[in-house]
């Protein structure tokens, strides 16, 4: 069963503050991440359908082999880059305040499953320690070796 959305966003305050502690070190959001991906194909799905429709073409292939928590992001950020980092996206300026309560709002914008949820916390713990606007440089530029 999921976790609870208060839950997801609890795991993602104790990554960030992680994230904090390591000096901006992503690697224990992959590490979660990674455990979220390994949670989500053993409840039977494809990580595949993770990928959003309007991902650019060969992603969704590419996301079957991206077993590891880095490897998806650096397969997912890129199919998530165009809801994110549109000037007037909702899910922009609800990241820029906080973790808060944006583990639901995550889902929502990027239409990710209920089943989804033992990824958010990472991908909203990367996503606010990393900052949008850097994260959009980031993905735009092919930096997203992070």
């Amino acid at each position: 069963m999921p976790p609870k959305l208060d839950q997801v966003a609890a795991d993602a305050d104790a990554l960030l503050l992680e994230i904090q502690v390591k000096g901006g070190d992503l690697s224990p959001a992959f590490a979660a991440l990674q455990k979220g991906i390994q949670s989500f194909e053993g409840a039977g799905h494809r990580i595949d359908e993770l990928i959003p429709a309007t991902a650019p073409a060969g992603l969704g292939a590419r996301s079957l082999q991206a077993k590891t928590g880095k490897g998806f992001w650096e397969i997912y950020s890129k199919a998530i880059r165009k809801t994110l980092c549109a000037k007037k996206s909702k899910l922009r300026t609800a990241i820029d305040g906080g973790s808060g309560s944006l583990a639901g709002y995550v889902m929502t914008a990027l239409a990710l499953p209920v089943t989804a949820t033992v990824i958010v916390a990472p991908i909203v713990a990367i996503l606010v320690s990393v900052g949008v606007d850097a994260y959009c440089e980031w993905s735009k530029e092919g930096l997203n070796d992070h």
